[in-house]
């Protein structure tokens, strides 16, 4: 059975991983999916509710099923908490008031919620834990950035940013930590936002960083920040006291506007790009993809008949060339115009070094 899963979050131990089921409403019977539970939670068409599943990136065994007949619509947000080791999920369901809900993921086998209440009328594009201070969550989307408080008794109160007299962003875009604690946003007037740690106000404000929206910020080990722009496509650092060093790099345009930012291994920078491409590399020697794909429908599918190696084509006008045993595209062709646009299918022959494709 195929499910769309809208979010996902990585442990702190780097093996266990969470990711959310979407789920709509029932337009035959005109029904919510979450005031209208299965019957049985543990029978196999359960799996159509909206839920968290908690699963091992090695075996992909399951570990718990969260969450059947408790969301209202898809999971857009996840994150474990950080500073006890990963013992609590935060979850954000993409309902009309984008319920927060904090869950002890491995009570039992479905976990136990401990608390419940509403988020924002408004969209919801990230929550994180703080990464030092477990009764601490984060949350941001349009026109707002949240601080949340959870109490012994299981109670979330929240305290909203206070912008003050600086213009208010359409969109917080993204959320960051510093070493110390202070929580850094990226908003879509381009501003980098620091907030001071245990506050809702504003301790330092950098204007410009990009043109366009900030769509990801990455703390590094070392604790310089780097920054990724949505419309420029630029990577920038700033040291650890927000002084801007100077180094940055853009994404070439055909490969896509920066998405995401994480770190690698030892200095090396993880870029996910609009195009569906992850790059690697650093700011100083640039980047290189490692990952291609396509960003519109795949309607041609073709296997080489005696190499490990298949042909895609795609809306987006890009054929590529895989390796099945590395995973790979051995290389890519943009072929001016949308692939099988009016066609089903394609043909591919081959003759000493050419290849020829037949579009139906």
């Amino acid at each position: 059975m195929f499910h769309l899963y809208y979010s996902i979050a990585i442990h702190p131990n780097k093996l266990i991983v969470a990711s959310g089921q979407t789920a709509g409403h029932d337009r035959r019977e005109g029904r919510s999916w979450k005031f209208n539970p299965p019957p049985d939670r543990t029978a196999p068409e359960a799996d159509q509710w909206p839920h968290i599943r908690v699963w091992n990136s090695v075996s992909l065994h399951t570990l718990s099923v969260i969450g059947i007949g408790e969301f209202e619509r898809s999971i857009c947000c996840l994150s474990f908490s950080k500073a006890d080791g990963g013992t609590l999920l935060c979850a954000v369901d993409e309902a009309p008031d984008h319920n927060i809900s904090i869950w002890d993921w491995q009570k039992g086998e479905r976990g136990q919620k401990i608390t419940e209440t509403k988020c924002s009328s408004d969209t919801v594009v990230a929550a994180e834990f703080h990464p030092l201070d477990r009764t601490c969550v984060v949350t941001c989307g349009k026109s707002h950035i949240s601080f949340w408080t959870l109490d012994a008794g299981g109670t979330l109160y929240k305290r909203m940013g206070v912008f003050e007299s600086r213009d208010k962003p359409k969109y917080v875009t993204c959320l960051a930590f510093t070493e110390t604690g202070d929580v850094i946003s990226g908003d879509s007037n381009g501003n980098v936002i620091i907030w001071g740690r245990g506050t809702n106000t504003i301790s330092k404000l950098i204007k410009n960083v990009h043109e366009g929206s900030v769509f990801s910020v990455c703390v590094m080990k070392e604790g310089q920040i780097i920054t990724g722009g949505g419309k420029d496509g630029r990577l920038k650092q700033y040291d650890a006291q927000f002084n801007d060093t100077g180094l940055e790099t853009q994404v070439p345009e055909h490969l896509g506007s920066v998405r995401v930012v994480s770190e690698g291994r030892g200095s090396q920078l993880l870029v996910g790009t609009t195009k569906n491409c992850i790059l690697i590399g650093s700011l100083e020697v640039g980047l290189s993809p490692t990952v291609l794909g396509h960003t519109d429908e795949l309607w041609g599918l073709a296997v080489h008949p005696s190499l490990p190696q298949f042909l895609t084509a795609g809306h987006d006008r890009l054929v590529h060339l895989w390796d099945s045993m590395s995973h790979s595209v051995v290389w890519s062709k943009d072929i001016a115009v949308s692939s099988l646009n009016s066609f089903n299918t394609f043909v591919v022959t081959s003759s000493s070094n050419f290849l020829t494709i037949y579009m139906y």
